[in-house]
């Protein structure tokens, strides 16, 4: 009998130690990987990317093409305002194919329109609105 509850409580102790570990989402539905679906300009024809990701997770932003490149970053996701800042380290070229205009600064700010478990739909500069769906 002792040895029964030894071993029922090493084994409850062992789950509650591993399962303590594990880094949960802290972003809600927006945590997750997002295809790029449409950027939509005012004045311009909208853009169908092609096979663009952006993965967001707790603090990190990862912008991704299938078979080309990634690039990782900070995000700060503020929910009471509806807004997503997203900083890279660097400048280059790809943000020209995402829609981003400019390269400088390096942080971008983004209006958060809708977030659901499945689409995101959201505002660069009240200009340039990107829709995403949950990959």
């Amino acid at each position: 009998m002792k040895k029964l509850i030894l071993i029922t409580t090493a084994a409850i102790i062992a789950i509650i130690a591993f399962g303590g570990c594990r880094k949960r989402p802290i972003n809600g539905d927006l945590d997750g990987m997002w295809q790029i679906m449409t950027v939509e300009y005012p004045s311009a024809p909208t853009l169908v990317p092609d096979r663009y990701y952006l993965c967001l997770y707790r603090h990190t932003a990862n912008l991704r093409h299938y078979g080309g490149f990634t690039i990782g970053g900070n995000m700060i996701y503020d929910e009471e305002a509806d807004s997503l800042a997203v900083e890279f380290p660097y400048p280059g070229t790809w943000l020209g194919y995402v829609g981003v205009e400019t390269h400088t600064p390096y942080t971008f700010r983004f209006r958060i329109l809708r977030l659901t478990n499945k689409q995101l739909v959201m505002s660069l500069n009240d200009t340039v609105t990107y829709t995403l769906r949950k990959f």
